[in-house]
């Protein structure tokens, strides 16, 4: 059966996202870089302000997030005293699916090129009008004359790319 796979990007690298058991999507991103006295010893980092999140929620649906492909990348977590609280050598995740959120429509949040990138794919009969996503974090939110979207912060704007839309049919792409 063909499906219509659409794709929206957001175009910063810098930061990182999280996928919420309830299915919300966050992007946490770094605040400005602060300026330093010249007297300061210089780092491989400058010392930055507050950072700001972003986060994205899928309207109307009924998300189930589950591991999609494994990162070769593990991380560990030591927060506080407890060392029976500590998590050692948890598993992150190229992409994670969000399950059927709508009917017919399946959706994979994945890490690719510049940022991350939603992947809705759409079953044949199912109706890509159900998808709706609130962005909540941003002090304005427009589209730009290409058809993306940019989300202003207080610490900056972050573009998010046009929709991309395809079909699949006899393995080739059509637009």
């Amino acid at each position: 059966s063909d499906s219509t796979p659409a794709t929206a990007r957001p175009l910063y690298s810098a930061g990182i996202t999280f996928v919420m058991r309830d299915g919300r999507i966050v992007h946490s991103l770094p605040g400005p870089e602060l300026a330093t006295k010249a007297s300061e010893p210089v780092r491989d980092a400058r010392p930055r302000g507050r950072g700001w999140t972003l986060t994205e929620t899928l309207v109307g649906a009924s998300p189930r997030p589950s591991g999609g492909a494994r990162s070769m990348t593990n991380v560990s977590r030591f927060v506080g005293k407890d060392p029976t609280r500590w998590r050692n050598h948890v598993p992150t995740f190229e992409s994670v699916r969000l399950g059927e959120p709508w009917r017919g429509i399946r959706v994979e949040v994945a890490a690719g090129g510049h940022g991350v990138e939603k992947i809705f794919t759409v079953a044949p009969g199912a109706d890509p009008r159900r998808i709706a996503v609130r962005i909540a974090g941003a002090t304005r939110l427009v589209i730009a004359g290409d058809g993306a979207l940019v989300a202003h912060t207080r610490n900056g704007p972050v573009t998010f790319s046009a929709p991309i839309a395809w079909q699949e049919v006899d393995g080739f792409r059509r637009q």
